[in-house]
């Protein structure tokens, strides 16, 4: 009996012994194929090094593309600012997107990047994205967590975890997510996580010059034939993740058919920085009503009368009192007009007409409001105020260089 038993554990002591040892000879062959293919990659890269001024004229000539140049940045709201007139506005962060960090990825070259499962249970898992420059033996890691939960409006048939009321009063379930559901989320991070470790390794001034072709692409693509195409472009995109036409007419504050380029390119930035993750629609209308309610409206100072005396008028056959002072304060009224008036109502004209022609503005009232002004007699009341919307025409005209 103690024989049986004694030759029993034999076996298995000899069987646990024989699958330690595949899983070490496994592991030691993955570790083997591991370094043999990193070493091929550095003698690669030895061997075809990168021509920087090849990759960074392949990299503009992509942004050339309209469609590639639609969908290379993002944009999101982070809150308020105060413009240089001193009136509170959304601010917001912009941002070369996945696409285009994939582009630069290619063209650039000799970059290596892989992706590790560093801890795995029910309800989360983590992975280590890494990404090694051959060439310069440059190596940047993130570790992203992922939760197994997905947010469902239909929690039938599923194993919910808890409810909540969503910000249209509707219901919405959190439940365990199915293999697909896990899967996508957490592509949609790794893309996020290698795109923020590209573009660190790319050079700063390789960036910029990406940055300015896309805008540049984006401004001469926009025409009045095809700006029809954008809009309804732009609500398709939106109804795609539950915004419907009427709720993005609401937070634009007028109909969808009267945008400007540039308000349409601000809703496709935004668009793309929910699409990849960096903002939810909800947030960004946060984001606007934080600067519409828990800041005090400013309120324009009234427009000042071009002539209006400083002393009362007299009547007829009344005296003049301070005749000199009168005729002192009319003449600087009318210096609006003359010297420094005429020079400043030309300057402004020829600014606002380059940027309605830049922009596709299309008229001068859409150049105003986009400025902040409402009316021209806000924009001619004195010297001041023309002095200030022909700077703020400035800066707008350098934003759209």
């Amino acid at each position: 009996m103690n024989k049986d038993l004694a030759t029993q554990e034999n076996g298995l002591a000899m069987q646990s012994n024989a699958q330690n040892n595949d899983y070490q000879l496994a592991t030691s062959s993955e570790s083997q194929r591991e370094v043999a293919m990193i070493q091929a990659s550095f003698t690669v890269a030895i061997n075809r090094p990168r021509k920087e001024d090849t990759a960074i004229e392949s990299m503009v000539n992509a942004c050339k593309r309209l469609p590639f140049a639609l969908e290379a940045m993002y944009k999101k709201p982070v809150g308020k600012k105060k413009n240089s007139r001193g009136r509170w506005e959304e601010a917001h962060i912009e941002g070369l997107s996945i696409r285009t960090a994939e582009m630069m990825l290619t063209y650039w070259g000799n970059i290596q990047t892989r992706t590790l499962t560093t801890y795995d249970d029910k309800e989360k898992q983590k992975r280590l994205v890494m990404i090694l420059d051959l060439q310069t033996n440059t190596m940047l890691c993130e570790e992203i967590t992922v939760k197994k939960i997905v947010e469902r409006k239909n929690g039938k048939g599923r194993d919910i975890i808890s409810e909540r009321s969503n910000s249209y009063g509707e219901t919405v379930f959190l439940v365990w997510a199915t293999d697909d559901e896990f899967n996508t989320k957490m592509g949609a991070q790794i893309s996020k996580a290698r795109r923020n470790l590209i573009l660190q390794l790319i050079p700063y001034h390789i960036k910029l010059e990406v940055e300015e072709q896309i805008r540049k692409t984006i401004r001469l693509g926009f025409s009045e034939e095809n700006i029809a195409d954008f809009r309804s472009n732009i609500i398709r995109k939106f109804l795609s993740i539950g915004v419907p036409e009427e709720t993005l007419t609401k937070y634009i504050e007028h109909p969808i058919e009267t945008t400007s380029p540039a308000e349409l390119n601000k809703l496709r930035q935004i668009f793309k920085a929910i699409e990849e993750g960096e903002t939810t629609w909800q947030d960004v209308v946060n984001s606007k009503l934080e600067v519409e309610e828990d800041i005090p409206e400013d309120k324009p100072e009234p427009a000042k009368a071009k002539f209006k005396p400083t002393t009362k008028q007299p009547e007829k056959g009344e005296l003049k009192p301070g005749g000199d002072t009168l005729k002192k304060d009319q003449k600087e009224q009318k210096s609006l007009f003359n010297g420094n008036g005429n020079e400043l109502k030309k300057e402004i004209s020829k600014l606002t007409a380059e940027i309605a022609a830049r922009s596709k503005a299309f008229d001068f009232i859409a150049v105003m409001g986009k400025i902040g002004f409402t009316c021209t007699e806000e924009i001619y009341a004195n010297t001041a105020s023309m002095s200030a919307y022909r700077d703020e025409l400035k800066i707008e005209l350098d934003n759209l260089s």
